[in-house]
């Protein structure tokens, strides 16, 4: 099992947008069972500022994930929105 830990940084027209969608995203991959858990943390201080903590079987489920067409629909429409390049970590 891991746990992916994803830093987001939205410009300010798009925090809104983000949380939204972020929102929608999280639903359909738990009832379909992509990911054990999916959550999303707001910076307290800079607003747009998100973390992503998500929780996978394995290193392989995280990566059919990331090549599938679900994954490309929703970074597609997010990356647009981006203040900052986007980091990651996959954590045991």
């Amino acid at each position: 099992m891991i746990k992916r830990i994803v830093k987001l940084t939205f410009r300010e027209e798009h925090r809104q947008d983000f949380k939204e969608i972020f929102q929608e995203h999280r639903q359909k991959m738990l009832e379909n069972e992509i990911c054990s858990s999916l959550e999303v943390l707001e910076d307290i201080k800079e607003k747009g500022l998100f973390f992503t903590i998500s929780t996978w079987d394995s290193e392989d489920a995280l990566q059919q994930y990331r090549s599938s067409s679900y994954f490309e629909d929703i970074w597609g429409k997010v990356k647009p929105w981006f203040k900052a390049r986007a980091e990651a970590w996959s954590l045991r």
